[in-house]
């Protein structure tokens, strides 16, 4: 019994060291550069535990000394980051058609990028074949030794299983179903590998890079070829059992309404997704444009750009206030648009949101459009391995 007593003592000990170490980190990786009073202030740990981590930390390379603060009369502290020579990892925003590839560092700082935009048309097994041959390519050229990548992170659009690693389904791509994305690329590249939601990646990014620190409550919604979204609560996000909370953009708008490729009509991504908004465009005019480049011609003089954003923004209202209204959550963010030319559809957009959010609600919307460029969307992936890299420790102890 005595043994036992003891192996259990010293288990508690050491989860709660590994607890304390993940938190420090967390800190860091969130806020630097920072002081370590800012880290014992932020973390609530005691000075001498905060210094016996960072000490760790320091000697693992994982954790450098980077300046010091502004001195107000006193002795200047030094500022603590990440060491971004110390670890990389390779992100995959895999949007289809477009894929992108990233490899950065711990500190976010991307080494290098790429992008590939297939034909929709592609059949899975082509496009898979084509796709590691651009990831091993892509590794090739970046000078980068594939064995020193701490892993992969992948954000997949469709149906995922995050758990098991695989996309269960992307409706726009022919015949793919259950795909095991995890097994393969850990197969190719022989590192770990993860699987997450394309825009539950993106809200990561955008929220550990352009969100003020005090924003704790959000829904994140972004506009790519289809619509998704992941909403924050106490700055944690609710991704669901399998990883697809927040799939909205096959929520029924107008059960008549247009053929969606799941199936389904009046989805709304058939009304607002980047591909069916264009898609409307070139039906109405016969002229192919980009979705950037409609939103900025429907700021100018182009009336049926205008008139398509304006339907699309109706609709895109609709659903965010349905989202306002099942979270409760005041603050949205819409990525996917070019930060300074969308008028005509936020305009629609807003007018939509605070027209079906009731006044007994008594919400206060803010509606607000991302910051994150698209050279920084495969950037989650990256996260995602760090993540994992150094992962919370189970608090559920136990007696080995």
């Amino acid at each position: 019994m005595g043994q036992t007593t003891r192996e259990f003592k010293g288990n508690s000990i050491r989860v709660l060291k590994e607890a304390n170490k993940y938190l420090v980190l967390q800190c860091i990786m969130t806020l630097s550069p920072l002081a370590t009073e800012d880290i014992v202030k932020n973390t609530g740990l005691s000075r001498p535990t905060v210094l016996n981590i960072l000490r760790e930390l320091e000697e693992d390379e994982i954790v450098i000394k980077d300046g010091f603060s502004e001195s107000n009369g006193g002795r200047s502290a030094a500022l603590l980051t990440l060491n971004g020579s110390k670890h990389l990892a390779l992100g995959i925003d895999f949007e289809f058609p477009a894929v992108r590839m990233v490899i950065a560092n711990l500190k976010g700082e991307i080494h290098s990028s790429r992008k590939v935009v297939y034909d929709k048309a592609i059949e899975k097994d082509e496009l898979l074949r084509d796709f590691y041959r651009e990831l091993h390519d892509f590794i090739a050229a970046s000078g980068v030794d594939a064995s020193l990548l701490d892993g992969v992170g992948i954000g997949v659009s469709g149906v995922i299983d995050s758990a098991r690693g695989v996309s269960l389904t992307i409706e726009r791509i022919n015949s793919w179903f259950n795909v095991p994305l995890k097994e393969d690329l850990e197969r190719e590249l022989g590192i770990p590998a993860y699987i997450r939601n394309d825009v539950h990646l993106l809200g990561l990014v955008e929220k550990r890079l352009y969100l003020p620190d005090d924003l704790t409550d959000f829904i994140y919604v972004a506009i790519r070829s289809g619509i998704g979204s992941i909403a924050y609560q106490h700055n944690k996000p609710m991704r669901g059992e399998k990883g697809n909370a927040g799939f909205i953009g096959h929520t029924t708008m107008n059960p008549t309404g247009p053929e969606c490729c799941c199936g389904s009509r009046g989805c709304l991504e058939t009304y607002v997704g980047q591909l069916a908004t264009v898609g409307r465009y070139e039906a109405l005019t016969g002229r192919q444009l980009s979705f950037d480049e409609m939103l900025r011609r429907a700021d100018t003089s182009d009336d049926v750009a205008k008139q398509v954003l304006q339907d699309a923004g109706f609709y895109f209202g609709v659903a965010l206030a349905n989202l306002v209204k099942t979270y409760e959550i005041p603050h949205v963010i819409v990525g996917g648009l070019p930060e300074k030319e969308s008028a005509v559809f936020m305009k629609a957009t807003r007018d939509a949101l605070h027209s079906y959010i009731p006044d007994s609600l008594q919400v206060d919307v803010q509606l607000r459009v991302g910051r994150l460029p698209e050279e920084q969307y495969a950037l989650g992936g990256c996260y995602l391995v760090f993540e994992h890299l150094f992962s919370r420790p189970k608090l559920a102890l136990s007696l080995i």
